[in-house]
Protein backbone atom coordinates (compact mmCIF):
# COMPACT_ATOMS: atom_id res chain seq x y z
CA UNK A 1 0.00 0.00 0.00
CA UNK A 2 2.83 2.78 1.04
CA UNK A 3 4.31 1.60 -2.41
CA UNK A 4 1.38 3.10 -3.84
CA UNK A 5 1.77 6.73 -2.35
CA UNK A 6 5.41 6.74 -3.59
CA UNK A 7 4.41 5.98 -6.92
CA UNK A 8 2.11 8.64 -6.59
CA UNK A 9 4.34 11.04 -4.86
CA UNK A 10 7.72 11.16 -7.63
CA UNK A 11 5.46 12.05 -10.59
CA UNK A 12 3.58 15.02 -8.76
CA UNK A 13 7.35 15.93 -7.07
CA UNK A 14 9.30 15.99 -10.37
CA UNK A 15 6.26 18.33 -11.74
CA UNK A 16 6.21 20.80 -8.91
CA UNK A 17 10.30 21.16 -9.39
CA UNK A 18 10.43 21.83 -12.88
CA UNK A 19 7.84 24.48 -12.83
CA UNK A 20 10.07 26.25 -9.82
CA UNK A 21 7.06 25.31 -7.06
CA UNK A 22 8.08 24.01 -3.44
CA UNK A 23 7.81 20.49 -2.87
CA UNK A 24 8.15 19.63 0.77
CA UNK A 25 4.28 20.26 1.15
CA UNK A 26 3.89 16.99 -0.87
CA UNK A 27 6.22 15.72 1.40
CA UNK A 28 4.63 16.11 4.29
CA UNK A 29 0.75 15.21 3.09
CA UNK A 30 2.35 11.78 1.67
CA UNK A 31 4.03 11.40 4.93
CA UNK A 32 0.90 12.09 6.98
CA UNK A 33 -1.04 9.70 4.32
CA UNK A 34 1.48 6.47 5.12
CA UNK A 35 1.93 7.81 8.89
CA UNK A 36 -2.29 7.11 9.24
CA UNK A 37 -2.10 4.18 7.45
CA UNK A 38 0.44 2.36 9.51
CA UNK A 39 -0.99 3.71 12.63
CA UNK A 40 -3.75 1.88 11.69
CA UNK A 41 -2.13 -1.20 10.43
CA UNK A 42 0.38 -1.21 14.32
CA UNK A 43 -3.40 -0.61 16.04
CA UNK A 44 -5.17 -3.43 14.14
CA UNK A 45 -2.35 -5.63 15.08
CA UNK A 46 -1.48 -5.06 18.20
CA UNK A 47 -5.60 -5.42 19.02
CA UNK A 48 -6.53 -8.02 17.14
CA UNK A 49 -3.23 -10.33 16.20
CA UNK A 50 -4.58 -13.40 16.30
CA UNK A 51 -7.33 -12.96 13.55
CA UNK A 52 -4.70 -10.65 11.63
CA UNK A 53 -2.63 -14.00 11.35
CA UNK A 54 -5.47 -15.99 11.22
CA UNK A 55 -7.00 -14.46 8.19
CA UNK A 56 -3.44 -13.91 6.39
CA UNK A 57 -1.78 -16.88 7.01
CA UNK A 58 -3.54 -19.52 8.95
CA UNK A 59 -3.72 -20.94 11.98
CA UNK A 60 -0.62 -23.07 11.86
CA UNK A 61 1.25 -19.32 12.36
CA UNK A 62 -0.30 -18.23 15.28
CA UNK A 63 2.53 -18.45 17.41
CA UNK A 64 4.05 -15.38 15.68
CA UNK A 65 0.85 -13.41 16.85
CA UNK A 66 2.52 -11.38 19.76
CA UNK A 67 5.20 -10.48 17.27
CA UNK A 68 3.17 -9.16 14.69
CA UNK A 69 3.04 -5.51 16.06
CA UNK A 70 6.11 -4.92 16.56
CA UNK A 71 7.14 -6.12 13.19
CA UNK A 72 4.48 -3.71 11.53
CA UNK A 73 6.29 -1.04 13.68
CA UNK A 74 9.49 -2.09 11.72
CA UNK A 75 7.81 -1.57 8.75
CA UNK A 76 6.03 1.28 9.18
CA UNK A 77 9.42 2.94 10.11
CA UNK A 78 11.01 1.55 6.84
CA UNK A 79 7.36 3.12 5.35
CA UNK A 80 8.34 6.30 6.06
CA UNK A 81 11.61 6.86 5.49
CA UNK A 82 11.72 5.30 2.03
CA UNK A 83 9.21 8.14 1.25
CA UNK A 84 12.05 10.36 1.93
CA UNK A 85 14.25 8.64 0.03
CA UNK A 86 12.22 8.64 -3.19
CA UNK A 87 11.28 12.49 -2.46
CA UNK A 88 15.07 12.95 -2.65
CA UNK A 89 15.94 10.82 -5.48
CA UNK A 90 12.73 12.56 -7.71
CA UNK A 91 14.66 15.91 -6.93
CA UNK A 92 18.15 14.33 -8.08
CA UNK A 93 19.55 13.65 -4.69
CA UNK A 94 21.10 10.12 -4.41
CA UNK A 95 22.57 10.22 -0.18
CA UNK A 96 19.17 9.06 1.18
CA UNK A 97 18.92 5.96 -1.33
CA UNK A 98 22.51 5.35 -0.31
CA UNK A 99 21.48 6.22 3.53
CA UNK A 100 18.93 3.23 3.08
CA UNK A 101 21.20 0.82 1.30
CA UNK A 102 23.94 0.98 3.90
CA UNK A 103 20.81 0.97 6.65
CA UNK A 104 20.02 -2.22 4.69
CA UNK A 105 23.33 -3.71 4.54
CA UNK A 106 23.51 -2.68 8.47
CA UNK A 107 20.18 -4.80 8.94
CA UNK A 108 21.47 -7.53 7.59
CA UNK A 109 24.59 -7.46 10.01
CA UNK A 110 22.89 -7.08 12.95
CA UNK A 111 20.67 -10.03 12.13
CA UNK A 112 23.61 -12.38 11.76
CA UNK A 113 24.70 -11.45 15.00
CA UNK A 114 21.26 -11.35 17.01
CA UNK A 115 19.29 -13.91 16.03
CA UNK A 116 18.86 -15.77 19.11
CA UNK A 117 15.01 -16.16 18.32
CA UNK A 118 12.51 -14.18 15.92
CA UNK A 119 11.64 -11.29 18.95
CA UNK A 120 15.06 -10.15 18.48
CA UNK A 121 15.00 -10.45 15.09
CA UNK A 122 12.00 -8.10 15.17
CA UNK A 123 13.54 -5.99 17.64
CA UNK A 124 16.82 -5.60 15.95
CA UNK A 125 14.67 -4.27 13.00
CA UNK A 126 12.97 -2.14 14.73
CA UNK A 127 15.99 -0.61 15.75
CA UNK A 128 17.77 -0.39 11.87
CA UNK A 129 14.59 1.53 10.79
CA UNK A 130 14.42 3.72 13.87
CA UNK A 131 17.56 4.85 12.82
CA UNK A 132 17.05 4.97 9.13
CA UNK A 133 14.24 7.40 9.94
CA UNK A 134 16.47 9.07 12.15
CA UNK A 135 19.46 9.70 9.57
CA UNK A 136 16.37 10.36 6.68
CA UNK A 137 14.86 13.37 8.96
CA UNK A 138 18.29 14.97 9.98
CA UNK A 139 19.07 14.93 6.08
CA UNK A 140 15.70 16.19 5.06
CA UNK A 141 16.60 19.48 7.79
CA UNK A 142 20.08 19.18 7.01
CA UNK A 143 18.61 20.15 3.17
CA UNK A 144 16.62 22.55 4.00
CA UNK A 145 19.44 24.73 5.92
CA UNK A 146 21.54 24.58 2.62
Amino acid sequence: MAWMFVMLLLPKVITLQKEGKETQSLLFKYVGYITLLCAFIIAGTALFPELVVEILFGNAYTDIAPLLWKYAIATSLFAIANIFSYYFLSLGKYKPVIISGVMGLAQVVLIIFYHKNLEQVVLVQILAMTILMIMQVVYFIASKKS
